[in-house]
């Protein structure tokens, strides 16, 4: 066992271990205090014990310093000693200022859960944080998450702690060695136009809206919405608006039959183009995902739900697959990938800025490929 000795001329403690290569060493502790001497010297000595041995990997090594920080330090008086709810908490407000906020309420839901497993010990400093917390973490959440759910979560703590890694705060990602669950191939399936047809003729007011719009432009739920008349230029045919999900900004023109629909119904063109759906939650047993589901049903259409491992429902169709029959109807015009990035707001955002008139009518000749919807 190491002990601790005083120098006549040093305040603080010294430790005597055996070190790897058999001899008795003399090592400062550099601290005065007693207990944390011994916590110092206990840790070396086990290190060097396993030196001895031949089992001290770099894991073990960074396994053993984690445990020394973790239980000698007070939180303040290093910069590697940063709580982990604290680091956390400074990161999701950097998230914040540079990310869309959904991405960074996606973050901090996952930072809210995570910090929520570790109970006290997320008050401990960040570089105590092991493997295994994360690995427990992501197994209970498997327990009642989809495995695509706990994959992203995954990646969230992936990138805070390799922001931290970068800030010189750890020595490396825990959630690199961790072992992820086999993520469930199950995806939305898309509608087809005769589906679509039937959806429209099923909808009331200013669902009929909706359902064209996601149809002709690929737009999410949320997005499509929220869409105000001054998001359409009818006299150019076009529509720009900014991406709740991405933050990214889409510039697009309108299908012939979208622009005509719009034409109709175009009044007193200001404020939401949908005011009954604009500004409600989409989620929720009585939001709009839920409510596009009834009108499913009374389209005669059914969702294809099938029962995940983890407990939970998926529906193969939903008003997400509007996005998806978009896709796939334009790939089955020989729509070019490039030009269907750029028609759904996938490109970059400076260029879409600086589209010549050469540009937009490729991207009218890509769009009119899409088939009209057939209405009863």
């Amino acid at each position: 066992m190491a002990t601790l000795w005083k120098h006549p001329k040093s305040i603080n403690l010294f430790a005597q271990f055996v070190a790897e290569d058999g001899r008795r060493v003399n090592r400062s502790t550099g601290t005065p205090d007693r207990r944390k001497a011994r916590i110092m010297a206990d840790g070396w000595e086990h290190a060097a014990k396993l030196a001895r041995q031949g089992t001290l990997t770099p894991d073990r090594t960074r396994a053993v310093l984690s445990e020394i920080l973790e239980r000698t330090s007070d939180g303040v008086d290093s910069i590697r000693a940063v709580p982990a709810n604290e680091f956390f908490a400074n990161w999701l407000d950097h998230k914040l200022a540079t990310k869309s906020a959904a991405t960074a309420d996606r973050y901090r839901a996952t930072v809210k859960q995570f910090l929520a497993h570790l109970g006290a010990r997320a008050a401990k400093p960040l570089a105590a944080i092991r493997p295994a917390d994360v690995q427990a973490f992501l197994t209970a959440r498997g327990k009642v998450r989809s495995s695509k759910t706990v994959d992203v979560d995954a990646k969230s703590l992936s990138a805070a702690f390799a922001y931290a890694r970068r800030q010189g705060l750890i020595d490396r990602n825990p959630v690199d060695a961790v072992e992820l669950p086999k993520v469930e191939s199950q995806e939305r399936v898309a509608f087809t136009p005769a589906q679509v047809g039937l959806l429209v003729a099923a909808a009331t007011g200013d669902w009929k809206t909706a359902i064209r719009t996601a149809y002709y432009t690929g737009a999410r739920l949320s997005d499509v919405v929220n869409l105000d008349w001054n998001n359409f230029n009818l006299v150019d045919g076009t529509l720009t608006y900014r991406q709740r999900k991405t933050g990214e900004t889409v510039m697009a023109p309108l299908h012939p039959d979208l622009l005509a629909y719009l034409e109709g119904i175009a009044g007193d063109t200001a404020g939401p183009v949908m005011p009954s759906l604009a500004g409600r939650t989409t989620g929720g047993t009585t939001g709009l995902s839920a409510e596009f589901n009834d009108l499913m049903r009374a389209a005669g259409i059914a969702q294809d739900r099938t029962t995940q491992k983890s407990g939970r429902t998926f529906a193969a169709l939903s008003f997400h697959s509007l996005r998806h029959t978009w896709e796939s109807l334009l790939a089955a015009g020989d729509v070019s990938p490039e030009l269907r990035r750029e028609l759904v707001g996938r490109a970059d955002a400076a260029s879409q800025k600086t589209y010549t008139h050469h540009q937009m009518d490729n991207l009218r000749r890509g769009l009119a490929k899409l088939p009209s919807i057939a209405t009863k």
